[in-house]
């Protein structure tokens, strides 16, 4: 979902900033301005695992356990756009063995900076992927969002 700004205007919870092809993979500098929507909660990864029910078997090194299932309910919002991304990607691949590998981190988390990559073998799909994948996180955040208290 799209929140509002201070001016009334729409914002997206998170946004593309730059995309560099690279040999393997494709690279995307992300940004999630408000603090507040930086991290996923119980009720974002909810609505995301009903429209896509795959995502909690994707295979995720993390501290927890070895799938997303165990860290999807409190993490980086750009962690969510990684495994969206693959998981629409594996969706549309010909290939029942492909397999594509992710990483997310944040560049400068006081500003919502991260960087998430994809490894690919057709960088158009990987880019439709991504766009479809940044509307589809945008749509499952929690929004409006209480104004901060001062």
């Amino acid at each position: 979902m799209l929140h509002m700004g201070e001016g009334n205007e729409l914002m997206e919870a998170i946004r593309a900033e730059h995309i560099r092809v690279e040999d393997d993979r494709i690279v995307f500098e992300v940004r999630v301005a408000d603090p507040r929507l930086r991290r996923t909660t119980p009720a974002i990864a909810a609505r995301a695992v009903a429209l896509r029910p795959n995502l909690p078997r994707h295979a995720c090194v993390n501290a927890v356990g070895s799938t997303f299932a165990a860290v999807m309910d409190d993490t980086p919002l750009p962690h969510l756009l990684e495994h969206v991304v693959i998981d629409m990607l594996v969706e549309a691949s010909e290939d029942a063995n492909a397999t594509y590998v992710g990483a997310s981190r944040w560049t400068c988390e006081p500003e919502g900076e991260a960087r998430v990559q994809v490894s690919m073998d057709d960088d158009l799909a990987v880019l439709r992927a991504f766009n479809r994948a940044l509307a589809f996180v945008n749509s499952v955040v929690d929004a409006p969002v209480a104004p901060e208290s001062r």
